[in-house]
């Protein structure tokens, strides 16, 4: 009767709900880069490029490679950097939308490179890269703002036809 009613149609409302959430999900996500690594990868590829607020460079290790995916006792490392002061620059990417949880994962690699890589006088700080962040990431970095920021990101990729006199923009996050 009217128990079962009840239970049907809130079986239904949740699938509703989850129907409904995975449409809004794939509809933030169509202008998103499909992996972290591709992110990563057009980061490094485009160092040189990119404007960050401040001149960083790619952190290279004893043999010469690159800073990517950096191994450490706490995970990988997604870039490690150094800025004009030859401070270390904990990088961590998120192609999408992320929460407050990154904020551990960023503070544990920043602990790793304290205790294993920087000098007496070398200072370690992170930056989180995302293409969006929500209330309770901007509230979590807040409360280390000397530690840790927040940078969102953005792709522009132009078009033409070799007959065309002007570049067509397109953002994506």
């Amino acid at each position: 009767g009217r128990k079962e009613s009840q239970v049907v149609t809130a079986e239904v409302m949740s699938e509703i709900e989850e129907s409904s959430t995975q449409v809004e999900s794939l509809t933030n996500q169509i202008m998103l880069f499909p992996l972290e690594a591709y992110l990563e990868n057009f980061l490094i590829k485009n160092w040189s490029q990119i404007d960050f607020g401040e001149k960083l460079k790619i952190h290279t290790d004893e043999d010469g490679s690159p800073a990517q995916q950096y191994p450490t006792s706490e995970g990988f490392i997604d870039i490690l950097a150094k800025d004009a002061d030859d401070n270390f620059v904990v990088i961590e990417l998120k192609r999408g939308r992320s929460k407050q949880e990154v904020v551990g994962q960023i503070l544990s690699y920043i602990g790793w490179v304290k205790k294993n890589l920087a000098g007496n006088n070398q200072k370690v700080r992170g930056i989180i890269i995302v293409s969006d962040g929500n209330q309770s990431l901007l509230d979590a970095v807040s409360t280390i703002q000397d530690l840790v920021s927040i940078k969102y990101y953005r792709v522009n990729f132009s078009f033409k036809d070799p007959e065309q006199k002007t570049w067509s923009h397109f953002f994506f996050a």
